[in-house]
């Protein structure tokens, strides 16, 4: 990147150390609830969800989606540096991976160890470079037209 003559020299030094402060999260099934919690924790964390009805689909999800969206809100003003693990809901079956470009990472969940991504019987060399392109590919989303407007760090820069 050094060597690139199309950008200026302070560019390529903010971009290798953005590069190189990128961090990657592999993310894993987290324990159960019933594993991080008591029986009555886990109760008191989903009473605003109300009364679900099996026979009722559509309002059920609408229930769940208000209790959702009154959790996020109650995160909004903190800094996303204080968020923490329990904050950060991934899911690990995902079949993809994603860059974020407010904590500057990569988030490779182990669903993308699964087909179409990652085959058993496939020669190890394919699966090994289907999986680098991937990350590869999300790597260029720290630079590209949004994840560009972000430093090293996962702070948004000022428009000048």
């Amino acid at each position: 990147m050094m060597n690139f003559k199309f950008m200026l020299l302070e560019t390529r030094k903010n971009a290798l150390e953005k590069l190189e402060s990128m961090a990657t999260y592999i993310i894993t099934a987290p324990p159960p609830p019933s594993d991080r919690m008591t029986s009555d924790e886990l109760d008191d964390f989903y009473s605003d969800v109300g009364k679900l009805d099996p026979a009722t689909y559509v309002a059920n999800m609408l229930a769940l989606q208000r209790f959702w969206t009154t959790v996020l809100m109650r995160r909004l003003g903190r800094p996303a540096h204080f968020l923490t693990e329990k904050d950060m809901d991934f899911d690990d079956t995902l079949v993809n991976a994603y860059y974020g470009p407010s904590f500057n990472a990569l988030h490779v969940p182990l669903g993308i160890l699964n087909y179409p991504m990652f085959q058993r019987r496939r020669l190890p060399a394919l699966n090994l470079g289907s999986i680098g392109a991937i990350i590869g590919h999300e790597m260029t989303h720290g630079f590209d037209n949004n994840g560009a407007r972000f430093d090293k760090d996962g702070n948004m820069k000022v428009q000048q």
